[in-house]
C-alpha cells in the first residue's frame, strides 16, 4: 500500500476468494471512498509474499511536474510498475 496526497494505491494478493471477501469488506467499510478497482488477474507467484501488509511513501508516486498523486489517472500496469519500484527501492518486493 502507498499514499500520497490523500490517495492511497494498494495491491492485494492471494486466493481469488480470498481477494473478493476482503475487497467486499472494504467496500462497505465506511473509511474507504470512492474505491476504483485497476485490475483483477490471476499470477503465477506473489510479489510481495514477504510482507503480509505494509505500507510504503513515496514521492516517486507524484505525477508528472509534481503534480499531486492521483492514483485514479494510472492504467492497471503502470499502478504496478509504481507498486513494484517502490518494493524493490524498499526491499520488500521480488
Amino acid at each position: 500500500m502507498t499514499f500520497g496526497d490523500e490517495c492511497f494505491l494498494q495491491l492485494i494478493e492471494g486466493p481469488p476468494a480470498a481477494i473478493n471477501a476482503l475487497y467486499a469488506e472494504l467496500q462497505r467499510d465506511p473509511r474507504h471512498k470512492n474505491l476504483q478497482l485497476l485490475g483483477y488477474r490471476n499470477i503465477d507467484r506473489r510479489s510481495f509474499s514477504n510482507w503480509a501488509m505494509g505500507f510504503l511513501e513515496f514521492d516517486q508516486f507524484r505525477g508528472p511536474g509534481g503534480r499531486p498523486f492521483d492514483p485514479y489517472e494510472l492504467s492497471t500496469d503502470e499502478a504496478l510498475a509504481k507498486l513494484h519500484a517502490a518494493g524493490r527501492l524498499a526491499g520488500i518486493a521480488a
